[in-house]
């Protein structure tokens, strides 16, 4: 089977969690990376949730980066409420995984691995926009090596920011609004098409894949 070259961009809360489950080790795709950003959490707990995921998952092959801790004129609004303080509702991971960090930020690993695969890539945006909008500014010539950009997105529900606006648009309206209109194919999808249809928590997680 040809497998899709692919990154993730999250902020790894209860849902960027199950994404990671389902989707890390779907033998259809080639998971490059995976950036970390703010949004459900603080990006310190993001990245450490990220980390911990592919342990459980034995995917610390996978680099993984940190990216920004806010939108580029918003400030930081994370959603205890919703995903508890760390992220996670009150689960805690047994480790604390560092393997496999790279030191580079989010939107240089972004790029590294656009320019370095041979096929274009799928970029999976969990979060806000601001890590991929960063990487496309920073790097203009990744665009040609971008398949799509695939934005979770847009549904209005419980926990939506606002009556015209969903979380991971809030957070950034301004690298969301560049990723739009920025040449690359942009798919935008609900959370609710992207997560109602599969539910599986980190404790969960924990007893099907540790071994």
């Amino acid at each position: 089977m040809k497998r899709i070259p692919v990154i993730y961009d999250v902020d790894t809360g209860l849902d960027d969690s199950m994404a990671l489950f389902v989707g890390v080790n779907d033998p259809r795709f080639n998971v490059l990376a995976i950036t970390a950003t703010y949004g459900n959490c603080r990006i310190e707990y993001a990245i450490s949730n990220t980390l911990n995921a592919t342990k459980l998952l034995n995917r610390t092959d996978i680099p993984v980066a940190a990216g920004a801790a806010h939108g580029w004129k918003m400030p930081k609004h994370p959603a205890p409420y919703i995903h508890g303080e760390k992220g996670i509702g009150t689960y805690v991971y047994p480790y604390q995984n560092k393997d496999n960090l790279v030191k580079m930020p989010a939107w240089d690993l972004i790029a590294e691995k656009c320019l370095e695969s041979e096929e274009k890539v799928t970029i999976f945006v969990l979060g806000p926009c601001t890590n991929v909008a960063n990487a496309i500014i920073k790097y203009p010539e990744i665009k040609e090596r971008i398949d799509r950009i695939i934005f979770m997105g847009g549904g209005l529900r419980e926990g939506a920011a606002g009556q015209c606006a969903s979380v991971n648009v809030y957070h950034d309206p301004e690298a969301f609004r560049y990723l739009v209109r920025c040449g690359v194919e942009f798919h935008m999808c609900t959370s609710q098409q992207m997560t109602d249809h599969v539910s599986i928590s980190p404790r969960q997680a924990e007893r099907l894949f540790t071994v």
